[in-house]
Protein backbone atom coordinates (compact mmCIF):
# COMPACT_ATOMS: atom_id res chain seq x y z
CA UNK A 1 0.00 0.00 0.00
CA UNK A 2 1.24 3.32 -0.89
CA UNK A 3 1.96 6.14 2.45
CA UNK A 4 -0.42 8.56 1.46
CA UNK A 5 -3.26 6.12 0.93
CA UNK A 6 -2.21 4.72 4.28
CA UNK A 7 -2.35 8.40 6.06
CA UNK A 8 -5.64 8.78 4.00
CA UNK A 9 -7.41 6.22 5.79
CA UNK A 10 -5.75 7.22 9.34
CA UNK A 11 -7.11 10.62 8.72
CA UNK A 12 -10.33 9.04 7.84
CA UNK A 13 -10.58 7.00 10.93
CA UNK A 14 -9.52 9.90 12.98
CA UNK A 15 -12.26 11.52 11.98
CA UNK A 16 -14.33 9.10 12.34
CA UNK A 17 -13.52 8.91 16.01
CA UNK A 18 -14.18 12.83 16.74
CA UNK A 19 -17.87 12.37 14.74
CA UNK A 20 -18.62 9.89 17.15
CA UNK A 21 -17.22 11.67 19.95
CA UNK A 22 -19.54 14.89 19.11
CA UNK A 23 -22.35 12.30 18.77
CA UNK A 24 -21.90 10.60 22.34
CA UNK A 25 -20.53 13.15 24.31
CA UNK A 26 -23.70 15.17 24.75
CA UNK A 27 -25.31 11.79 26.03
CA UNK A 28 -22.54 11.16 28.12
CA UNK A 29 -22.44 14.80 29.64
CA UNK A 30 -26.39 14.70 30.28
CA UNK A 31 -25.86 11.45 32.18
CA UNK A 32 -23.30 12.23 34.55
CA UNK A 33 -24.98 15.41 35.16
CA UNK A 34 -28.24 13.22 36.21
CA UNK A 35 -25.96 11.17 38.10
CA UNK A 36 -24.68 14.05 40.20
CA UNK A 37 -28.03 15.80 40.64
CA UNK A 38 -30.27 12.89 41.95
CA UNK A 39 -27.49 11.87 44.15
CA UNK A 40 -27.45 15.16 45.70
CA UNK A 41 -31.70 15.40 45.48
CA UNK A 42 -31.30 11.79 47.53
CA UNK A 43 -29.02 13.18 50.23
CA UNK A 44 -31.48 15.90 50.39
CA UNK A 45 -34.42 13.37 50.97
CA UNK A 46 -32.87 11.68 53.54
CA UNK A 47 -32.36 15.11 55.90
CA UNK A 48 -35.98 16.72 54.88
CA UNK A 49 -37.34 12.95 56.02
CA UNK A 50 -35.09 13.06 59.14
CA UNK A 51 -36.33 16.99 59.84
CA UNK A 52 -40.14 15.59 59.65
CA UNK A 53 -39.32 12.41 61.85
CA UNK A 54 -37.92 14.28 64.47
CA UNK A 55 -40.70 17.33 64.51
CA UNK A 56 -43.21 14.14 64.48
CA UNK A 57 -41.66 12.23 67.19
CA UNK A 58 -41.75 15.76 69.40
CA UNK A 59 -45.59 16.15 67.82
CA UNK A 60 -46.25 12.93 69.79
CA UNK A 61 -45.39 14.55 73.51
CA UNK A 62 -47.53 15.73 76.02
CA UNK A 63 -46.06 18.86 76.18
CA UNK A 64 -45.12 19.66 72.76
CA UNK A 65 -46.23 23.14 71.50
CA UNK A 66 -46.04 24.15 68.09
CA UNK A 67 -42.70 26.30 68.61
CA UNK A 68 -40.87 23.07 69.80
CA UNK A 69 -41.95 21.20 66.81
CA UNK A 70 -41.08 24.07 64.66
CA UNK A 71 -37.83 24.14 66.82
CA UNK A 72 -37.11 20.40 66.35
CA UNK A 73 -38.03 20.26 62.67
CA UNK A 74 -34.94 23.58 62.34
CA UNK A 75 -33.14 21.67 65.09
CA UNK A 76 -32.63 18.68 62.49
CA UNK A 77 -32.24 20.95 59.26
CA UNK A 78 -29.12 22.06 61.25
CA UNK A 79 -25.81 22.37 58.68
CA UNK A 80 -27.75 22.42 55.49
CA UNK A 81 -27.57 24.85 52.84
CA UNK A 82 -30.85 25.63 52.67
CA UNK A 83 -32.10 26.11 55.80
CA UNK A 84 -34.54 28.63 56.53
CA UNK A 85 -35.77 28.19 53.04
CA UNK A 86 -38.23 25.02 54.13
CA UNK A 87 -42.07 24.96 54.93
CA UNK A 88 -43.33 23.26 58.15
CA UNK A 89 -47.29 22.22 57.62
CA UNK A 90 -48.96 20.72 60.75
CA UNK A 91 -51.76 19.35 60.56
CA UNK A 92 -54.28 17.74 63.86
CA UNK A 93 -56.90 15.78 63.14
CA UNK A 94 -56.93 16.52 59.40
CA UNK A 95 -57.30 20.50 59.98
CA UNK A 96 -54.57 22.33 58.98
CA UNK A 97 -52.61 24.42 62.26
CA UNK A 98 -51.84 27.81 61.30
CA UNK A 99 -48.66 28.60 62.66
CA UNK A 100 -49.11 32.56 62.64
CA UNK A 101 -52.02 32.00 64.95
CA UNK A 102 -51.93 32.84 68.67
CA UNK A 103 -53.29 30.13 69.96
CA UNK A 104 -51.61 26.79 70.29
CA UNK A 105 -53.94 23.91 68.55
CA UNK A 106 -51.45 21.64 68.95
CA UNK A 107 -51.23 22.31 72.76
CA UNK A 108 -54.79 22.14 73.17
CA UNK A 109 -55.28 18.77 71.01
CA UNK A 110 -57.16 15.89 72.72
CA UNK A 111 -55.07 12.57 73.65
CA UNK A 112 -54.92 10.13 70.87
CA UNK A 113 -55.34 12.71 68.34
CA UNK A 114 -53.51 12.48 64.65
CA UNK A 115 -50.58 15.00 64.04
CA UNK A 116 -49.18 14.93 60.58
CA UNK A 117 -45.79 17.42 60.15
CA UNK A 118 -45.14 17.63 56.50
CA UNK A 119 -41.78 19.52 55.41
CA UNK A 120 -41.57 21.07 52.14
CA UNK A 121 -38.07 22.26 50.39
CA UNK A 122 -38.05 23.81 47.20
CA UNK A 123 -35.56 21.65 44.77
CA UNK A 124 -34.08 24.11 43.14
CA UNK A 125 -32.70 25.60 46.73
CA UNK A 126 -31.59 21.09 47.78
CA UNK A 127 -30.04 20.72 44.57
CA UNK A 128 -28.41 22.88 41.72
CA UNK A 129 -30.61 22.47 38.78
CA UNK A 130 -27.88 20.99 36.04
CA UNK A 131 -30.25 19.94 33.49
CA UNK A 132 -32.51 22.48 32.60
CA UNK A 133 -30.14 23.41 29.92
CA UNK A 134 -31.65 19.86 28.66
CA UNK A 135 -35.62 20.80 29.02
CA UNK A 136 -35.22 18.93 32.61
CA UNK A 137 -35.75 21.67 35.50
CA UNK A 138 -36.43 21.14 39.07
CA UNK A 139 -38.18 24.26 39.13
CA UNK A 140 -41.98 24.80 40.76
CA UNK A 141 -41.12 20.83 42.51
CA UNK A 142 -40.66 20.49 46.39
CA UNK A 143 -38.89 17.92 48.31
CA UNK A 144 -41.43 16.77 50.58
CA UNK A 145 -41.65 14.48 53.81
CA UNK A 146 -44.74 13.92 55.89
CA UNK A 147 -44.79 11.87 59.10
CA UNK A 148 -47.73 11.36 60.72
CA UNK A 149 -48.29 10.39 64.94
CA UNK A 150 -50.99 10.25 67.59
CA UNK A 151 -50.93 12.69 70.73
CA UNK A 152 -49.87 11.53 73.77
Amino acid sequence: MQPHKKRLKRRRRGVMLAVELVMVLPVLLIVLLAFVEFGILLMASQGVGASASLAAREAALASSTEASLVGAAEGALEGWVWKGKHEVVIFVNGAKVDLNDANDDLQSAATAAEISVTINVPMTQAAPDLLRYFGLSLAGKDLTATYVTRKE
